[in-house]
């Protein structure tokens, strides 16, 4: 679980070209190993969806940083208890 300090940190890394050109290297690097997992027997089948799952893993926490802040600030609203309507 990513703290909202380094959530924070990768949803503005996300925003920067040069964020934009690391999450597009990460794709690159998928695609590759979704490529060689399709050929992959055995053991290195394993290796290769381990590295997909990775890879894919890495861009999600990067790509919704941004949600699962949003959601974080939310779920730390106080909530009103013990109000009653008359």
């Amino acid at each position: 679980m990513l703290s909202n300090r380094q959530l924070s940190d990768l949803d503005r890394c996300k925003r920067l070209p040069e964020g934009q050109l690391f999450i597009e290297l990460l794709k690159m690097r998928l695609a590759e190993s979704d490529k060689k997992m399709r050929t992959a027997t055995g053991d290195s089948l394993f290796v290769q969806q381990g590295k997909s799952q990775a890879l894919q893993e890495v861009i999600d926490d990067i790509e919704q940083a941004g949600d699962r802040l949003a959601r974080n600030s939310r779920s730390r609203q106080p909530v009103l208890t013990g109000i009653r309507t008359i």
